[in-house]
């Protein structure tokens, strides 16, 4: 059955969503930290990897936004063949917020990768924005 699901729920082009997370302007530059590192765990994994990670400089857009952004591929290697989707995670903070808004960009690297490819790199990227909810005031110290 799940083969046969992949084989019908395919992904074609970029997906944008927003997290569940917003990030304390004071605590951003924590966050981007604990995020490279939770990233960095994974470039060595065997079935499950992360690859070409890229840290883009924080620019201010036409709206007066600060905007930060990684990039990285996430990668799972099934039996013969390995699948790669290309993701953003970008950072938001508005003129008139003290805090960045989360959102994900995934795209898969080969138009028609199996949509349980999306799911899972969010499912990802979810857990690590959960890791850092949940370890948050450990990695920052009490306020």
């Amino acid at each position: 059955m799940k083969a046969r699901e992949e084989e019908i729920f395919k992904v074609y082009q970029a997906r944008e969503m927003s997290m569940p997370l917003k990030v304390a302007s004071g605590e951003i530059l924590i966050f981007v930290n604990f995020f490279l590192d939770k990233l960095s765990s994974l470039k060595s994994g065997y079935v499950e990897r992360v690859e070409n990670i890229e840290e883009i400089p924080e620019i201010e857009n036409v709206k007066g936004e600060l905007v930060k952004r990684i990039n990285f591929d996430y990668v799972i290697s099934v039996p013969g063949k390995e699948r790669r989707m290309k993701s953003s995670l970008i950072l938001i903070k508005s003129p008139d917020e003290d805090y960045y808004r989360v959102r994900l960009i995934v795209e898969p690297a080969v138009p028609g990768l199996p949509e349980t490819m999306m799911d899972r790199t969010v499912d990802f990227v979810h857990r690590i924005l959960m890791d850092w909810a949940r370890d948050r005031e450990m990695l920052i110290g009490k306020q």
